[in-house]
């Protein structure tokens, strides 16, 4: 994890703005996997107005560590939806697996659009969307918006639910992050599910 400290950060968070909370944070020792003896599981998950951040983290004593956080809610487009959107960078060029296009040349040039099956919504994106996308990426990179059917089911209120989150491959745990990801990021993604939800989706 990056900072020790982060976990009680993230949740003296929570405490600060009366939000509710949950909490994970044991180790367990595998007797069935012996090539895993050691699992170590650690999380927070903040729900405000039925959204979710979470942070999380495991590691074993086999297998390389899982981090991320992110905020999360639920979204009714098609469970067959599955996508996720990065800035364009130059690690772009080492995503070789699923990557589509978004059939806007504006937004190929800006953004990296991938999937695993190629079920993405046509013209769900538009130049505004990317636009607040990439100012809130600027502020918080970096994120990912990602969409896909029970992604989150360690949340209990998201399992088996279609989901649509911001993602981060690091612990936001900072108080002028958590602001962000629940000021700005809030509303980035509750006018993206408002988006979703507006209509029905082909692709």
């Amino acid at each position: 994890m990056q900072d020790e400290n982060a976990y009680d950060l993230v949740i003296d968070y929570a405490k600060k703005h009366q939000l509710n909370y949950s909490t994970r944070d044991d180790s367990k020792h595998n007797v069935l996997l012996p090539g895993e003896a050691y699992t170590k599981i650690k999380y927070v998950i903040i729900e405000k107005e039925n959204f979710y951040f979470i942070c999380y983290y495991s590691h074993s004593s086999r297998s390389k560590g899982k981090s991320f956080s992110g905020l999360f809610g639920e979204v009714k487009f098609n469970p067959s939806i599955d996508f996720r959107v990065y800035q364009k960078d130059w690690v772009d060029r080492f995503i070789f697996f699923g990557k589509r296009g978004f059939g806007n040349a504006d937004l190929d040039k800006k953004l990296t659009l991938t999937s695993k099956n190629n079920k993405v919504p046509k013209d769900f994106f538009t130049s505004g969307l990317a636009s607040d996308y990439q100012a809130f990426n600027n502020k918080l990179m970096p994120i990912q918006i990602v969409a896909e059917f029970d992604y989150m089911p360690i949340i209990n209120e998201l399992g088996k639910k279609m989901v649509l989150g911001l993602e981060s491959n690091r612990w936001l745990y900072k108080e002028e992050e958590l602001d962000l990801i629940f000021g700005e990021g809030r509303s980035l993604l509750k006018s993206m599910i408002k988006r979703a939800d507006s209509q029905s989706w082909t692709y």
